[in-house]
């Protein structure tokens, strides 16, 4: 029957998750949703811990994609404000982004690993939401990372809505 909305792993941050791992378990590229998963709702900014674990995530050999239901502007506008080596993250041979990505649904995700020319099972979806990036995740086949959300207090009403929904499963998931 498949995963469904459970994911592979549940940490508390994206600096909790072992990159040596993924490596292990053949993962070539993470995607991440921005909102509430890099960044506050309500942010627009990097910051500089961000930057530099982004770095260390391009450095270790692993594409970074950028998978969000926003529209293109914002997660552009977001990536450019993010500096590894020196640039902008957007210069980054490693880097790509899909927006208007539809998740759960797959084609978002499809179209991503395709920019990356990779197979869905080497590639980890990173987000804070199970209804859209854990389930679309799962929907697609790739390896799935749930994180919590950075600012539960900050989130979209209707993001703050879906949480509602979502607490019967985390329940039920252990955090791993």
């Amino acid at each position: 029957m498949g995963k469904g909305l459970r994911p592979d792993i549940w940490v508390s941050d994206i600096y909790s998750i072992n990159l040596g791992y993924l490596k292990d378990i053949g993962i070539k590229a993470l995607f991440f949703d921005i909102d509430n998963t890099l960044i506050q709702y309500s942010d627009h900014e990097s910051d500089d811990r961000l930057d530099a674990w982004l770095e260390k995530v391009l450095d270790e050999g692993f594409g970074v994609g950028f998978l969000s239901n926003g529209k293109d502007e914002r997660i552009f506008s977001f990536a450019e404000k993010v500096t590894v080596k020196g640039e902008t993250l957007t210069k980054h041979p490693n880097f790509k982004v899909t927006g208007s990505a539809r998740k759960p649904l797959s084609k978002g995700f499809r179209k991503l690993a395709g920019k990356f020319n990779l197979k869905k099972d080497k590639v980890a979806m990173v987000g804070d939401q199970l209804f859209t990036d854990i389930l679309g995740g799962n929907w697609f086949g790739c390896y799935t990372i749930l994180v919590d959300p950075i600012n539960r207090d900050d989130d979209h009403w209707f993001v703050t809505f879906k949480r509602h929904f979502e607490k019967p499963f985390l329940k039920k998931f252990k955090k791993s």
